[in-house]
């Protein structure tokens, strides 16, 4: 494989297709099934047939919609899968990590991983504009803390295939170079109250200024694919106008201070 460091450094962003092998696609997939499978019938839900899509598409939002708890659980217990660990540190995504950030691979930190596991339900827990490096302002912020912010990036890992319309990563473009972005924390209890520009645990108060200033793109991608995003990069969940669940990971990497 070649790395195309240029366009990463230029743009502030690299996506690489059929990155991530099916084995691991297909193991995560066989767990979330079963999981879903089985609180599905605790809550002696009908369920037709044992297929990944199905099962995410139809009986998961069943579930949450019969037990908020249940779907909670759902959610809680899959982000601890043991596979997702086998995801986020495949060998050759540290390797990618090393050059992208000239750092020796035992010399990279991984931070906060999360788990997008968005129904129906959730079309409003999408999250609005925001650097990945905007959390790391709070030294009280654990799961950052000890990221160098110019030196870090984040991998966003689709598990089901993403495209303008259903959910798909917004980015800026070389947006990574702007210098005068400022993050404001939302309420907890507001988080997704506010405008979707604005959705999350933090927000961009100078927003409007930075968007005239860059492009958007919205990037397709299929299950298995991976995009490496400079954690300055402006980026946010695109808008998800359909009924289908969109499911994907993000991990977090970089320098230590």
């Amino acid at each position: 494989m070649i790395l195309n460091k240029k366009k990463y450094f230029d743009d502030g962003y690299l996506k690489i297709k059929n990155f991530i092998p099916n084995s691991i696609i297909f193991e995560i997939k066989e767990e979330l099934s079963n999981i879903i499978m089985e609180t599905a019938k605790s809550l002696s839900l009908n369920i037709k047939k044992n297929d990944f899509n199905y099962l995410i598409d139809d009986i998961l939002p069943k579930i949450y919609k019969s037990s908020k708890d249940k779907g909670a659980y759902i959610f809680d217990v899959s982000t601890r899968l043991n596979i997702f660990r086998d995801l986020t540190n495949y060998n050759k995504t540290i390797s990618v990590i090393s050059k992208l950030l000239n750092l020796k691979k035992n010399q990279i930190i991984s931070a906060k991983f999360s788990l997008f596991l968005f129904t129906k339900y959730h079309k409003k827990n999408s999250i609005g504009w925001h650097q990945e490096s905007g959390y790391y302002s709070n030294p009280k912020e654990n799961n950052f803390q000890y990221l160098k912010k110019n030196n870090s990036l984040f991998t966003w890992i689709p598990i089901t295939d993403t495209w303008p319309g259903n959910g798909a990563l917004v980015l800026m473009p070389k947006s990574h170079n702007e210098k005068n972005i400022f993050h404001n924390k939302n309420l907890f209890s507001k988080r997704y109250e506010v405008s979707p520009n604005k959705r999350g645990e933090i927000y961009i108060k100078n927003l409007n200024k930075i968007e005239k200033k860059y492009s958007k793109k919205e990037i397709s991608s299929k299950s298995g694919d991976i995009i490496f995003v400079d954690s300055n990069t402006l980026h946010r969940s695109g808008e998800n106008v359909t009924n289908k669940t969109r499911v994907g990971v993000i991990m977090r990497f970089g320098e230590r201070f």
